[in-house]
């Protein structure tokens, strides 16, 4: 594959906060083409970093265009993930879509319930590793429990801002794609230099099931991440068993089964992210008044 396959622009999160319907909106642009799948995890995954070159000669195929995107949610919270793209793309640009970070650390939760990965309540699960940094060796299904590492935009922004400076990232936010999707549409648009789009109507997508798995389920589908790192078989077969596994286990929602968040757990919660939220308002000099919660 050529050099100029690569990524232009990358879609790095923050995961749960919508990056999958703005993915889906951005590709509708001419001269826009979207990684398929959405998240190829090159940049965060030791395994798949060595064969860069062909895996984005499948995800990128397509028409020549003026950007090329990818959005991979592990992006911002693997350390590493920014030094490798760096070190391959010095001109990258960013796009990242910032959600409450309260509420985006109950949605991560839930989904990771729903998936039947995650048995404990909420204040145990998401207090276990309040400072637990992402192990560049360890599979990705592990690394996502790691609930308040993923709400951290402060340092995870403030990385991206180091190593490609202000003009490289775009910061726009959840609750704003929610409200007035056109806008924030086109927004991304005009930073990447591209044309704006007429009015168009979104679909959101990656809802999260609020219906928890099985116990089977879950552990088939830990194990599709695990067996490929210990030489069991290909990470491509990982994909494709996920795949089934999904669509046998499909769960009809039921919003009576996500649990409660007691005030105490989210005002802790909001205190556990709070030095972080004011790293983020003094590099970007702004203040999220969108983020209610927060």
């Amino acid at each position: 594959m050529e050099p100029d396959r690569f990524p232009t622009f990358f879609l790095p999160g923050a995961a749960k906060a919508g990056t999958s319907s703005l993915h889906e909106v951005l590709g509708r642009h001419p001269e826009l083409l979207m990684s398929k799948p959405k998240e190829l995890h090159v940049f965060s995954d030791p395994s798949r970093l060595g064969n860069a070159r062909a895996i984005y000669a499948g995800g990128l195929a397509g028409p020549e265009t003026r950007h090329r995107g990818e959005s991979s949610t592990s992006y911002l919270v693997c350390e590493a993930a920014g030094d490798e793209i760096f070190r391959l793309i010095p001109n990258a640009q960013f796009v990242c879509l910032l959600r409450d970070p309260v509420l985006r650390t109950i949605s991560h939760y839930n989904w990771m319930r729903a998936q039947g990965l995650e048995w404990r309540t909420f204040r145990w699960a998401v207090g276990a590793h309040p400072k637990r940094r992402w192990k560049f060796r360890r599979h990705y299904a592990g690394n996502f429990r790691d609930y308040l590492t993923y709400s951290r935009y402060g340092e995870q922004i403030q990385r991206l801002l180091r190593s490609f400076g202000e003009q490289a990232v775009l910061i726009v936010t959840s609750e704003r794609f929610r409200d007035d999707p056109v806008a924030v549409a086109n927004e991304c648009f005009r930073y990447l230099g591209v044309a704006e789009l007429p009015q168009f109507t979104p679909a959101w997508q990656n809802r999260t099931p609020a219906t928890p798995r099985s116990v089977t389920r879950s552990l088939l589908w830990s194990g599709t991440y695990r067996l490929p790192r210990l030489g069991k078989f290909p990470g491509r077969l990982g994909n494709l068993a996920r795949t089934a596994i999904e669509r046998v286990s499909r769960s009809k929602a039921n919003p009576a089964s996500h649990p409660q968040i007691s005030d105490r757990d989210r005002a802790w919660l909001l205190d556990s992210l709070a030095e972080d939220r004011t790293l983020l308002e003094k590099l970007l000099r702004r203040t999220f008044t969108e983020w209610q919660n927060s």
